[in-house]
C-alpha cells in the first residue's frame, strides 16, 4: 500500500512542504488549492478556506482594496506586491503580502508571507517617531516661551492621536491641608454635553479645573503613587462610580509623573479601542519624563515672573481683573521701546474694546460687567507669552505688548483672542447666559521708528477704530 506521500509528485511535495503560503484560486473569488501553511499560520483548517469566498476572510477595511487588486488580476496584470489582513481561526488578523499571478487559463498563482511581525515593528517605529517630535514641539515652544495651556494642549492632542485615545487630560497634583492631594487640569478634552456642563468648562478651562474627589479611578493614582489601568471601569470597584452624563467611559489609563520621588503630575486617557496595558505605559515612559520637566519648568517660570512682580516697584495691578494698570503698562512700555530702539527689534501693540460694553452692563448688571472684564483678562493672560506684557487702560480698553513678533503672528494672537472672547459664556442677571464680543486693533513699527510710548499707543487705537469700523467681533491690522 502506498502513502499520499508516495503517490504525490514531487511539484504536490514541495507545495506541501514549502514554509511560503502557496496557492491557487480562481477568478470566481474561491482558493482551489492551499499548502498547509496557510493551515498552520491562520489556524483554519485546508476544507475551511476552500469552502467560502477568500474575501469572508479578509478585514472589513482592506476589502475595496481586495476587490480592486482582484480587479487588475481579472485583466490579466501582475500582482507584485499587494498587503491586506485574513482573520485566523481565533478571531485575530494576520497582515500577508501577496505576489501574484494570473494565467490565461482563469487560475490565480500566488504566494503570501505573514508579515504580522515586520508591520508591528513599523508600526513601533513611526509611533515612536511621532511621539519624539510631540515632545521635541512641547519643548520649543516651551522655551520660546508660549502660554501653559498651548504647549500642553498641543501635547494632550499629540498623545490622542498616537494612542488613538477618545479624550484625556494632563494635570497637575498639588496638595491641600494635611498634605491631601488634588489634581489642576493643565489641558483636558472638552466633553461637556449640555449647558450646563459646557458652563462650566467654559468657565474653569483657563483658569485650570480641578478635581478633589479622590474615589476614583485617577484619584487611586494620585493616592497610590502609580498607573492604574482599567479596562471595564463600569464594573472596576476601583472607580467609585462613574460619572453621569455621557461620554460613556469603556476604558481608562492614569498614569503618574514624577520629580525625584515627588508626584507632581499624571495623564489620564479613556476609550482606547483596544484598550490598555502595560506595554502602552512603557512606550509611553518617555513623554511622562517630558510632563513632568515641563511642570516644573512652568513651577520655575511662575516663581522668576511672582518674584520679579514683588521686587519691581512700577508692578501696580488693576484691582478687577490683576493686569497691570494703566500707569504701570505705560513705564514698562515706555522700557520696552528704548531696547527695541537699541537692537532694532519690531513693536507689536494690540489695543482692545469690548463691543457695546454699556449696553451689556444695563441688560446684564454690574456684577455681570466685573465678571466680563475680569474673563477677558484671563483670555488675554492665557494668550501672550511671559516675555509679553497686558495692562488695563480703563473702563472696557486693554492692552497686549508682543515682543519679537511679526504681522502674521500678531494676527493669529488677534484672532485667538478675539475668537476665544466670542466664544466665552458668561451669567448675567437671574442667571441669564450671554456672550460678548471685541474689536481688536494691531500697531506694529520698526525697531527706532517709535520713540515714546503714546505715539504707539495712538497708532493702536486708530486701529482699533479702525476695526470697529467694520463692525463689531473685527480684527484690523
Amino acid at each position: 500500500m502506498h502513502t499520499d506521500a508516495e503517490t504525490k509528485s514531487p511539484k504536490e511535495r514541495l507545495f506541501d512542504l514549502s514554509i511560503d503560503m502557496l496557492c491557487v484560486a480562481g477568478t470566481d473569488g474561491y482558493f482551489k488549492f492551499v499548502n498547509a501553511a496557510f493551515e498552520r499560520t491562520l489556524g483554519h483548517t485546508i476544507e475551511a478556506l476552500t469552502a467560502k469566498p477568500f474575501v469572508d476572510f479578509v478585514h472589513p477595511d482592506d476589502l475595496e482594496s481586495t476587490v480592486k487588486e482582484m480587479q487588475k488580476l481579472q485583466s490579466g496584470a501582475d500582482t507584485l506586491h499587494f498587503e491586506n489582513r485574513y482573520r485566523c481561526a481565533n478571531g485575530t488578523y494576520k497582515w500577508l503580502a501577496w505576489t501574484t499571478h494570473p494565467d490565461p487559463d482563469g487560475l490565480l498563482y500566488a504566494v503570501a508571507r505573514d508579515i504580522t511581525v515586520q508591520k508591528a515593528t513599523e508600526e513601533n517605529l513611526g509611533r515612536t517617531n511621532a511621539l519624539l517630535r510631540a515632545l521635541n514641539h512641547a519643548q520649543a515652544r516651551f522655551i520660546e516661551g508660549a502660554d501653559r495651556h498651548e504647549f500642553f494642549n498641543g501635547l494632550l492632542d499629540s498623545l490622542l492621536d498616537l494612542t488613538e485615545s477618545e479624550y484625556g487630560f494632563i494635570g497637575e497634583v498639588l496638595y491641600k491641608e494635611e498634605n491631601r492631594p488634588y489634581l489642576r487640569m493643565q489641558a483636558i478634552t472638552n466633553i461637556a454635553w449640555n449647558d450646563e456642563t459646557r458652563a462650566l468648562y467654559d468657565r474653569m478651562a483657563d483658569s485650570g479645573m480641578e478635581f478633589h474627589n479622590l474615589n476614583t479611578l485617577f484619584g487611586r493614582v494620585l493616592t497610590e503613587g502609580r498607573p492604574i489601568i482599567s479596562n471595564d471601569p463600569a464594573n472596576d470597584p476601583r472607580a467609585g462610580g462613574l460619572p453621569h452624563g455621557p461620554p460613556e467611559l469603556r476604558a481608562f489609563a492614569g498614569m503618574p509623573f514624577f520629580k525625584g520621588k515627588d508626584l507632581i503630575g499624571m495623564v489620564g486617557l479613556a476609550n482606547r479601542p483596544e484598550g490598555y496595558g502595560l506595554g502602552l505605559l512603557d512606550f509611553l515612559q518617555p513623554y511622562l519624563t517630558s510632563c513632568a520637566g515641563l511642570v516644573e519648568g512652568m513651577r520655575d517660570r511662575t516663581r522668576r515672573v511672582q518674584t520679579e512682580r514683588a521686587l519691581d516697584p512700577i508692578s501696580r495691578l488693576d484691582d478687577l481683573t490683576g493686569l497691570p494698570s494703566r500707569r504701570a503698562f505705560l513705564e514698562r512700555l515706555d522700557i520696552e521701546i528704548r531696547r527695541a530702539a537699541r537692537y532694532g527689534s519690531p513693536l507689536t501693540l494690540l489695543a482692545l474694546d469690548l463691543d457695546q460694553f454699556e449696553a451689556t452692563i444695563d441688560s446684564q448688571g454690574r456684577a455681570a460687567g466685573d465678571d466680563v472684564l475680569r474673563g477677558v483678562a484671563q483670555i488675554i493672560q492665557s494668550e501672550y507669552r511671559d516675555t509679553d506684557f497686558a495692562g488695563r487702560l480703563g473702563g472696557q480698553e486693554f492692552v497686549v505688548f508682543l515682543t519679537q513678533t511679526d504681522k502674521d503672528g500678531a494676527l493669529a494672537v488677534a484672532e485667538r483672542i478675539r475668537r476665544r472672547v466670542a466664544e466665552k459664556l458668561f451669567f448675567g442677571m437671574e442667571n441669564r447666559r450671554f456672550h460678548v464680543t471685541c474689536s481688536i486693533g494691531i500697531a506694529m513699527e520698526s525697531g527706532g521708528v517709535t520713540d515714546d510710548a503714546d505715539s504707539l499707543l495712538s497708532a493702536a487705537d486708530q486701529r482699533l477704530i479702525e476695526a470697529k469700523a467694520q463692525g463689531p467681533d473685527r480684527v484690523y491690522g
